[in-house]
């Protein structure tokens, strides 16, 4: 066991360490692709998965349950696990010798502790551009 700096916040206003598992980790892994579907134009895809272990652990009162400051509600603490999905894909093609258009949009969730503090869980974004290359 390590001893962590999170702190508990207690009725009695003490704060105290918690004890936090040497494993305690997180784990994360990622991969994409490119196809060219013509000789001007590709298709490219990508995928990342983030986790996240709990850091939190110890004795809660019915108080610190009652308030959400404890993993009963993960994304009500950025301690508690969780995880991150990200996905995007992009169009790009050669049009002119160093030019190029390209078209992407990635989707993205976040769960349980990572998703702290987020105005959003979820996100779509799309943009496409042209891009000279020099």
């Amino acid at each position: 066991m390590l001893i962590s700096p999170i702190a508990q916040f207690s009725s009695a206003t003490l704060f105290l360490p918690q004890l936090v598992p040497a494993e305690a980790k997180t784990i994360g892994y990622f991969g994409g692709a490119k196809y060219g579907i013509t000789e001007d134009l590709d298709a490219i895809g990508g995928h990342c998965h983030y986790i996240q272990n709990q850091y939190v652990n110890g004795p809660f009162t019915a108080a610190q349950i009652a308030t959400t400051s404890t993993c009963a509600n993960p994304a009500g603490l950025s301690q508690c696990a969780g995880f991150y999905d990200a996905v995007g894909f992009v169009l790009d093609r050669r049009f002119l010798p160093k030019w190029n258009w390209y078209l992407g949009t990635m989707y993205s969730a976040a769960f349980g502790g990572l998703a702290n503090g987020d105005i959003a869980r979820t996100n779509v974004a799309t943009t496409t551009g042209v891009r000279f290359r020099f």
